[in-house]
């Protein structure tokens, strides 16, 4: 598969790294929970700030059917936001992770408060399934037939254009990780890097940090450690995988997909010039 990137725009930052990134109609929302920013940014022939929220430390956020925002400030609430931060969902005693909106659900991740790794018999990580009122639980995922626990630690979702589930579950304290396929409340595949990309370290070094899905289905993985993009079909069989350092991206930690074909991809700032993260736009043809 002929899969191409074309660099067509950088867009500069003060932040320490950018994760997440959601690109809307008209704006660009990002944030870095580091240095407890989220700001929402309009995009066009001019970059121009259009909202800041200080001393939010967000984990994550997506856009709901109807264009709001939703997302976690580092606790166990779902927010919705509209001019301010509204209580939609409480997941207490668990902490909330990872949020993603379909037109039918809100999926959201949840973990136990002891403490992300060594993973122990009392830990708990669960997929939940809202209404779209985000009051209202429709279904939790959390253990296969065995009775085993299917996560280690759901960092991101999505949704495929089936609507399978898919999950960036980290396996460890050094990010690194694995993509998972859930049909209803089974695995269908997981993903666990390219050889030529992750074995170069010697450690087998897939960290995958963020992902999206293209319009025509594929799915498109951000590798921090290794500074690559890996293409995935439907089926989860790897495409193509593209270092981004060729295109001068280091350390690629979150991405959106827009519906014009553009990757946005937020990075984080290079060692020893922190505050410097850069927005970089890239066309992509060919998935």
């Amino acid at each position: 598969m002929n899969i191409t990137l074309k660099v067509k725009n950088i867009i500069g930052t003060n932040l320490s790294f950018i994760s997440p990134i959601v690109r809307t109609t008209n704006s660009l929302w990002i944030s870095c929970w580091k240095d407890q920013a989220l700001n929402e940014l309009g995009i066009g022939s001019e970059i121009t700030n259009l909202r800041t929220y200080s001393d939010k430390k967000v984990y994550d956020m997506t856009l709901s059917n109807d264009g709001e925002l939703l997302t976690f400030v580092a606790d166990s609430y779902l927010y919705r936001l509209v001019d301010h931060f509204n209580i939609v969902h409480n997941f207490s005693p668990l902490f909330a992770k990872a949020v993603h909106a379909t037109n039918t659900n809100i999926i959201v991740s949840t973990q136990d408060k002891g403490g992300a790794f060594p993973i122990t018999e009392h830990s708990r990580r669960q997929i939940v399934i809202l209404e779209l009122d985000g009051k209202t639980v429709f279904n939790i995922i959390e253990h296969n037939a065995q009775n085993k626990p299917l996560f280690s630690l759901p960092n991101r979702i999505t949704t495929n254009l089936k609507g399978d589930i898919l999950i960036i579950d980290t396996l460890s304290m050094s990010d690194l990780g694995r993509v998972m396929c859930l049909d209803k409340e089974n695995v269908k595949w997981s993903y666990r890097g390219y050889p030529n990309v992750n074995d170069t370290r010697g450690d087998k070094s897939f960290s995958p940090f963020d992902l999206g899905v293209t319009p025509a289905g594929n799915i498109v993985v951000a590798d921090t450690i290794n500074s690559a993009l890996h293409f995935l079909s439907e089926a989860g069989i790897i495409l193509k995988c593209f270092s981004t350092l060729s295109v001068d991206i280091k350390l690629p930690c979150s991405l959106d997909i827009d519906r014009d074909e553009m990757l946005w991809i937020g990075s984080n700032g290079y060692e020893g010039q922190p505050g410097n993260a850069k927005i970089q736009v890239l066309k992509y043809s060919g998935c």
